[in-house]
């Protein structure tokens, strides 16, 4: 199991591996996400994502007058995590929308998928509103991705506010 450390902020169930935590950092946001696979990591990193863009909405509401369906492939999951979150930003930024729910439908290894490429596919439900926290970047510096002992996938990433 993953332990917390009492001053970080969690969502998630801490006797499950489901969810993502804040973790320490001086000047910006630093998270990590985690999961029994890697497509449920994957998921609460969005969710990670879109609970700092919300100001702690993240994942409690699933509006649906917004609807949007995102989609990636990249050569590693380093670049997978980091395009696809920067999409979705990229994406609320310029059409003045903030999503508040996502899931993660699709998700491929490069050993599965003919051009040796991770895909993934992501639906996620927002509405017209504005971000109650501006993220600037989703950045590849502290970013990193395993899977530990027990099994579960670990995806830490760090937002540049």
């Amino acid at each position: 199991m993953i332990g917390m450390l009492e001053d970080e902020k969690s969502v998630g169930d801490k006797n499950s591996v489901r969810g993502f935590r804040y973790l320490e950092h001086t000047a910006d946001v630093y998270y990590e996400a985690y999961g029994y696979t890697f497509k449920d990591a994957f998921n609460n990193a969005i969710l990670a994502l879109l609970n700092t863009v919300t100001g702690g909405k993240g994942g409690k509401e699933r509006p649906n007058n917004i609807i949007h369906e995102f989609t990636n492939c990249a050569i590693d999951l380093e670049e997978l995590v980091v395009y696809t979150l920067s999409d979705i930003l990229s994406y609320m930024d310029s059409n003045e929308i903030v999503f508040y729910d996502s899931d993660v439908v699709y998700y491929k290894t490069k050993e599965e998928s003919k051009d040796h490429k991770y895909h993934i596919k992501a639906i996620l439900y927002g509405n017209n509103d504005r971000p109650k926290e501006s993220v600037k970047a989703v950045t590849f510096h502290m970013l990193k991705i395993y899977k530990d002992n027990n099994k579960v996938w670990h995806i830490k990433v760090l937002l540049d506010v």
